[in-house]
């Protein structure tokens, strides 16, 4: 698996108000169009490594068991087929959620 970038960012970051298009502290999906990823996923994982052991505080629009409750009942199963063949046709499975949300 490549990985091809770290980015350090001070606690003072996480809590400077910004616009909510640039906040860092919400919980999203990457995708810049300066870094195109030609097909493949992106797993971003945070971690906190600061030594005085403070906490990192998410900021998200309602907790995720009420999100996922809301949104769970309408999503497909997931198929390996279905999967294969979206690939195959060049379709993208983002072109498929975004009609469910």
């Amino acid at each position: 698996m490549p990985t091809n970038s770290l980015r350090l960012h001070p606690i003072a970051a996480w809590t400077a108000s910004t616009s909510w298009r640039k906040d860092d502290s919400r919980l999203h999906v990457d995708a810049f169009p300066s870094r195109p990823n030609y097909g493949n996923r992106i797993l971003r994982i945070f971690t906190n490594i600061n030594p005085h052991g403070e906490s990192r505080q998410w900021r998200v629009g309602e907790p995720f068991p009420q999100l996922a409750q809301r949104f769970l009942p309408r999503l497909k199963r997931y198929s390996p087929f279905a999967s294969w063949l979206l690939d195959k046709v060049g379709i993208t499975k983002r072109a498929v959620v975004t009609t469910i949300i």
